[in-house]
């Protein structure tokens, strides 16, 4: 399509070298690729301040989604890969280099989708996604062995917080934080589908997938606002967030400690010259 591999790391490449140059913090958004993964961690071994987080499509989709009929539906920026870039992402989850697992979620619907009537430069690019988020990272990710329950929470909840500059009223289980909770069952499923979930889309990515984590309870603020799989909070209760940091830096390589300072110079202690020096 029209995000190969190789464009997508010639940007991070640079964007990287940028940073490097820089020392201004950098956060990848949507990196979809192993070539971007390599980047990223290579980076952060020199200690750049280098952030990055994938999706949860392209954790769980490969580019055969676009053979079926419905192929177009699966469009998003940028779109989902090869088998080997989603193992490459995982083993960043849990290796470190990839940060956070977020959605990018789109409720286009298969009316909206359809308007491309076969120029691709026109589908409305993205996948809903918001509500399997958190499924789809648990069954995939803690039951199928690739990262264990508390990498899951780093990666959804306490790593968003920090980098965002909200931690630790968001992203912590602790006194003084906002008591924001959600309680799964450890094994049971359910089954997705758009017409027994919140999404205003008629189709999902993942429409008849059996997953395990969906939230039995969730609450906010330590009010409930889903109770036994259904949205029972009450509409105008969000809250603005204001942020005083932009949170969470990448490892730093520490400076080399100096030397400590010699005796000041005088007209009779200067240093020799090298040889050959004028």
């Amino acid at each position: 399509m029209t995000r190969p591999n190789f464009v997508e790391a010639e940007a991070i490449q640079r964007a990287v070298q940028w940073c490097e140059a820089t020392g201004g913090q950098l956060y990848i958004v949507h990196m979809s690729t192993a070539e971007g993964s390599d980047i990223v961690r290579a980076a952060q071994g020199r200690g750049v301040p280098v952030l990055a987080e994938t999706c949860a499509q392209y954790l769980v989709l490969d580019d055969s989604v676009f053979e079926g009929e419905d192929g177009h539906l699966f469009a998003c920026c940028p779109q989902v890969k090869k088998p080997k870039d989603v193992e490459r992402l995982w083993r960043g989850l849990r290796d470190g280099e990839v940060s956070v697992v977020s959605t990018d979620t789109c409720t286009f619907t298969r009316e909206q989708k359809a308007m491309w009537n076969g120029d691709w430069t026109k589908i409305p690019m993205g996948l809903p996604g918001l509500e399997t988020l958190l499924p789809l990272v648990y069954t995939r990710g803690v039951l199928g062995g690739r990262l264990t329950l508390e990498e899951l929470s780093m990666k959804l909840s306490t790593n968003p917080a920090r980098i965002m500059g909200l931690y630790p009223r968001k992203g912590a289980i602790m006194v003084g934080a906002d008591a924001d909770l959600a309680i799964i069952h450890p094994t049971a499923t359910r089954t997705v589908s758009p017409s027994t979930m919140e999404t205003n889309a008629d189709w999902s990515p993942y429409d008849g997938w059996e997953l395990a984590g969906f939230a039995r309870t969730t609450l906010s603020r330590g009010e409930v606002i889903v109770d036994k799989y259904a949205v029972v909070g009450r509409e105008g209760r969000g809250q603005w967030l204001p942020r005083t940091t932009a949170g969470l830096q990448a490892r730093r390589t520490p400076p080399p400690t100096p030397a400590p300072p010699g005796p000041p110079a005088t007209p009779r202690q200067r240093a020799p010259r090298p040889a050959g020096a004028r």
